[in-house]
């Protein structure tokens, strides 16, 4: 490379190394938004999952108000994990 062009060599040396930093910066935050997401959608889906499983008992015991908001409120925080992370 360097006996093509020695600017362009050096030039693409420097724009290599700031985009690998700049590249390992960012991936350290998006990971970690990531695995937040990951843990909130799991809940959600458990969630999900456990009133399905219990649909009979919540319509027999009159719980429907409660679970209904249960289920508002983690489908809300899974919504901001998922925009925090994109």
């Amino acid at each position: 490379m360097w006996l093509v062009n020695s600017r362009f060599a050096i030039a693409l040396i420097v724009w290599v190394t700031i985009f690998l930093i700049v590249c390992l910066k960012f991936s350290k935050n998006s990971k970690t938004l990531s695995d937040i997401r990951a843990h909130i959608k799991s809940q959600t889906l458990g969630y999900m999952v456990d009133i399905f499983n219990n649909m009979l008992s919540v319509r027999l015991f009159g719980g429907n108000k409660f679970e209904i908001e249960k289920l508002n409120d983690v489908f809300q925080r899974l919504v901001l994990a998922m925009q925090n992370c994109d």
